[in-house]
């Protein structure tokens, strides 16, 4: 676990993004193979087990990459996550600008831009400490920009857990 990182109250990630959890992930992700999934998701669920949430919910897709892809990867998680935890799963976020696949950039600065002013509210947060999942954390660029648009409309606390921390290409990780 990570604490303290810009609006996220604490990090969990269970992996590191090489070897077998690097084909798992993206097996599930590009694949659609639902048992690398499944195998993914209930070792995340074990990462935050006794932990209190009120609420689970994905990283949101663009529509135009949800229709690319078929799936929100993310929110699978969050639907297998949330039973195996007994946590509610919610998708208060909607991804309203079409980015640049954070993958394909290099520089911490240029992945914040990206992600800039790409989410919206749809949904009531107020109030709520909510799980944000996503499957590989590398700068943090997404996490955070997800966790600012939710405590700017009320969310108490955001912590983020995702399936592997990925090491980023500039250097080490920043979150």
């Amino acid at each position: 676990m990570d604490g303290g990182m810009d609006g996220l109250s604490a990090a969990y990630s269970p992996f590191h993004y090489h070897g077998v959890a690097r084909s798992l992930i993206i097996s599930f992700k590009f694949g659609s193979v639902l048992d690398a999934g499944i195998l993914l998701s209930k070792t995340m669920a074990s990462e935050i087990k006794g932990l209190f949430f009120d609420a689970i919910a994905p990283v949101p897709l663009h529509p135009k990459r949800l229709n690319e892809r078929g799936f929100n990867q993310a929110l699978t998680l969050c639907e297998l996550i949330g039973k195996e935890n007994n946590i509610p799963v919610m998708e208060p976020l909607i991804r309203v600008k079409h980015t640049k696949q954070q993958a394909k950039i290099r520089k911490t600065s240029n992945r914040c831009k990206n992600v800039d002013s790409a989410f919206l509210i749809k949904e009531d947060v107020s109030g709520l400490h909510i799980l944000l999942v996503d499957d590989v954390r590398t700068t943090g660029a997404t996490a955070r920009a997800c966790a600012q648009t939710l405590l700017k409309a009320g969310a108490k606390e955001i912590s983020l857990l995702t399936a592997a921390v990925a090491p980023h290409k500039e250097g080490k990780t920043t979150i």
